[in-house]
């Protein structure tokens, strides 16, 4: 059976606590109808988790006992490192879905880009953040996807360069090596992707001389923003 995951930070160290928030208590009580006997992963969203018992529960609190001595891990992504995708900000709820899947896939980090081609600029974060969380409750992951605020390219990479990450360009081009054998070869862990209609030859410049980021090919066929969004979170994934 399927073991829920939520959301409680900080952690607490007692073997046994009551949980008195009311968002959380209501979506265990009311919502899922957990009652006691049931176990539950708790998470912090940082990579720490711990199943816990239902021992009781009342409309505003749930009591609850921790399972063992020590915090037992749930499904986390293979890699402890940090994964990067920088993606250029899609129309719609596109960007939305696309946060969705990429914090389910275990990418720690969402960089939204204003590309010379992007076409919608404002995005709603704290919105981003709130379904990035119940991505990774859902996957069963520890840590929460971090929502960057939107960048343009040159803050994108000065933001990797920080990070002491090197990147991978997504792009068309038949005579492009494939995504997956250049961020095995280079230990790259971030990638860019660009909007419906791709990047501009300045910022393929920019990228080559200014960062010297390599370009690389998700296949032959030409995709649409979220769903090489997504692939590209998937090779990055694999590869860590």
């Amino acid at each position: 059976m399927k073991r829920h995951v939520f959301t409680l930070s900080p952690l607490p160290e007692a073997k046994a606590w009551t949980i008195r928030v009311p968002e959380l208590v209501h979506q265990m009580v009311r919502v899922l109808h957990l009652r006691t006997g049931e176990e539950v992963s708790l998470v912090d969203g940082m990579g720490k988790s711990v199943i816990v018992e239902i021992v009781a529960y009342s409309d505003r609190t749930v009591d609850v006992r921790r399972r063992g001595e020590e915090a037992v891990p749930v499904t986390v992504c293979a890699s402890t490192e940090r994964l990067f995708v920088c993606a250029s900000i899609l129309k719609k709820d596109h960007f939305e879905w696309l946060t969705e899947k990429l914090a389910e896939i275990g990418i720690t980090d969402l960089v939204p880009l204003v590309s010379a081609r992007t076409v919608k600029k404002d995005l709603r974060l704290e919105r981003l953040q709130t379904i990035a969380q119940e991505a990774m409750e859902q996957s069963e992951q520890a840590r929460t996807m971090t929502i960057h605020a939107p960048l343009d390219l040159s803050g994108a990479c000065q933001l990797l360069n920080r990070s002491r990450v090197d990147a991978v360009v997504c792009d068309t081009g038949k005579s492009l090596p494939v995504l997956e054998d250049v961020l095995k070869e280079r230990k790259a862990r971030a990638v860019f992707v660009g909007p419906e209609g791709g990047w501009s030859e300045e910022e393929r410049v920019f990228f080559e001389q200014e960062c010297r980021y390599p370009r690389a090919s998700l296949g032959p066929s030409v995709l649409r923003g979220e769903t090489a969004g997504i692939l590209a979170g998937f090779c990055l994934a694999k590869r860590g």
